[in-house]
């Protein structure tokens, strides 16, 4: 099911080609968000606004992302950008799939 939020529908289509966690933890960074990972190791790293690194997942958390990352992963995390304040083009541009 399409977007209604997202006017670049070609590059929403082409989410699925995002397999790697770092392309989101750079794209994360791009936006100046902070990302953090359990000082215990972990496969998941939590996307947070900055300021708010604690692990308390009620403090600056917007979502974790991991690998491999499938489309659904990519798409829950861009629309939770967007519910955060996110303009589209700047997520694209951050994902360096939009010059």
């Amino acid at each position: 099911m399409s977007e209604d939020r997202i006017k670049h529908k070609k590059l929403w289509q082409q989410l699925g080609c995002i397999k790697k966690k770092e392309v989101w933890i750079r794209a994360s960074e791009t936006l100046g968000l902070k990302v953090t990972q359990p000082k215990g190791g972990s496969s998941h790293y939590a996307i947070r606004f900055p300021g708010n690194e604690s692990w308390d997942i009620r403090k600056g958390y917007i979502c974790n992302v991991y690998d491999p990352v499938r489309k659904d992963i990519s798409e829950s995390i861009f629309k939770k950008l967007l519910d955060n304040g996110y303009i589209e083009d700047d997520i694209w541009k951050a994902l360096k799939m939009l010059k």
